[in-house]
């Protein structure tokens, strides 16, 4: 597989859409820094600190997409297999060098955090423990990512296409977690108006969920690697294991199903 792994980040560093991608992160988070400037009454970095999944699962998903989308079009995959190479090793050589340009991007996304925002704002202002627990899930929901749209470009053959299905499904599960993220925090209380606008009483909310429910929203929030990466740009997360139970499940399952159908794919 070292083979097919030399030839894979060799076509990384001559993407133009990868070098794009990270060019794009970097100027992201330096905006981000620089807007903190706006607001000198709660100057935390923390604010921006765990942005990266949700951006960075965005961009990764259209990179992934046509990088791997490509291999076919261009007969690449095809040239592979004449030539004697594993499908397994293929799909896994492909989907290690998606996790590797998707942490390059979150090194550039960092780069401006660290070089001006720490001097500028000063340290995170959760413990260290939290903060490197934070990290190293959140690089794991990247992964996740990773492997969804990996086991997606890898299946449909078509570029165009498997674009097409890879934003859709993101910007759904996008919307499906955004509903669910407003059920979770409706609150248990609403304020009761007369005629005049005075609040008169707190009335119980009608479309508040109950405890059954929640908890369904919330596995749902959890299991998805766009729900993973929500919770840390929102700041309401369920406790790191459960996140980390979850994203290791999304690679595992999404990985397994990825490499199963592409060893039955008939590849013209």
């Amino acid at each position: 597989m070292s083979r097919l792994l030399i030839a894979n980040f060799a076509r990384l560093k001559k993407s133009k859409l990868f070098w794009c991608m990270v060019g794009l992160m970097f100027a992201f988070a330096l905006f981000r820094v620089i807007n903190l400037l706006s607001f000198p009454d709660d100057p935390a970095i923390d604010s921006i600190l765990f942005f990266y999944p949700l951006v960075i699962g965005i961009a990764i998903t259209l990179f992934i997409s046509i990088f791997l989308g490509t291999e076919y079009s261009d007969g690449t995959i095809r040239n592979k297999l004449i030539v004697g190479h594993i499908r397994s090793y293929i799909y896994l050589s492909n989907f290690i060098v998606s996790i590797a340009a998707a942490f390059i991007m979150f090194v550039a996304y960092m780069l401006p955090i660290i070089v001006i925002g720490f001097p500028v704002f000063g340290l995170p202002t959760m413990g260290g423990a939290e903060y490197i627990g934070n990290l190293a899930t959140s690089l794991l929901t990247l992964v996740a990512f990773c492997a969804l749209h990996t086991m997606v470009s890898m299946i449909y053959s078509n570029k165009a296409g498997a674009t097409a299905i890879n934003l859709l499904v993101e910007f759904a599960l996008l919307f499906v977690v955004l509903v669910l993220f407003g059920k979770l925090t409706a609150p248990e209380l609403v304020p009761n108006y007369d005629n005049a606008g005075n609040i008169i009483e707190y009335v119980s909310n009608p479309y508040y969920p109950s405890s059954i429910e929640k908890a369904i929203y919330q596995a749902i929030v959890d299991i998805l690697p766009i729900g993973q990466a929500m919770q840390y740009g929102e700041y309401y997360a369920s406790p790191i294991w459960r996140l980390v139970v979850c994203a290791v499940a999304v690679i595992v399952v999404c990985t397994i199903i990825g490499i199963v159908a592409f060893n039955k794919k008939n590849i013209k």
